[in-house]
């Protein structure tokens, strides 16, 4: 004897198994396939041998069930570091991200511009998730330390610990250190150089 098979759209996997039964029908939920005008866990499609979506079945068999999992995952589109955070943004919202921007200093990358995403461009990211996209605030800032007083060589190694570079010194090169140009206390980028005077 044949029973008829209830329509199992918009059912979950759960809800078709307790719908079949009801019938006399068994059901057998596949891990699903990846849709992307179906919900996730929402019924794509039920068979039963190469019969799709059928009305009857024989009492007792086995519909096969393919679940969605949702909207396939998008792959992280290539973000270049010459793309400010609105074009990173534009290009990840193009295959369905969202961006996220994160501000971190960068020695290399200008201001502004991007330093990388996570996930990495390339990689897969489930549709509709944030993309985290770091952008460079300029070269990371220092302070000009207070070195006077110091030796030509302490001084030295003073600003070379801060990463900063010492461009000369102005004065006797075996003197005391009397001022910095810039002066001590003010911010500069890291790699700049500092002039040392010395009496």
């Amino acid at each position: 004897p044949e029973g008829s098979v209830p329509s199992l759209a918009n059912m979950t996997c759960a809800q078709a198994v307790t719908a079949l039964q009801s019938v006399h029908l068994n059901a057998n939920c596949t891990s699903g396939a990846y849709n992307n005008t179906v919900p996730a866990t929402i019924i794509i499609s039920w068979s039963i041998g190469n019969t799709p979506n059928p009305t009857k079945a024989p009492y007792g068999s086995t519909i096969q069930i393919v679940p969605s999992l949702g909207h396939q995952p998008a792959t992280v589109p290539n973000i270049p570091n010459t793309y400010t955070y609105a074009q990173a943004a534009a290009a990840l919202e193009a295959v369905g991200l969202t961006a996220t921007q994160v501000n971190q200093p960068n020695a290399t990358v200008a201001a502004g511009n991007v330093v990388s995403t996570a996930p990495a461009s390339g990689q897969q990211a489930p549709y509709g998730s944030p993309v985290t996209v770091t952008v460079s605030s300029g070269p990371p800032q220092v302070q000009v330390p207070n070195v006077s007083g110091q030796s030509v060589a302490q001084a030295t190694s003073s600003l070379q610990s801060q990463g900063l570079q010492v461009s000369g010194v102005t004065g006797n090169p075996t003197g005391t250190v009397t001022s910095t140009q810039p002066p001590a206390g003010t911010t500069v980028n890291q790699g700049s150089s500092v002039q040392l005077s010395t009496h």
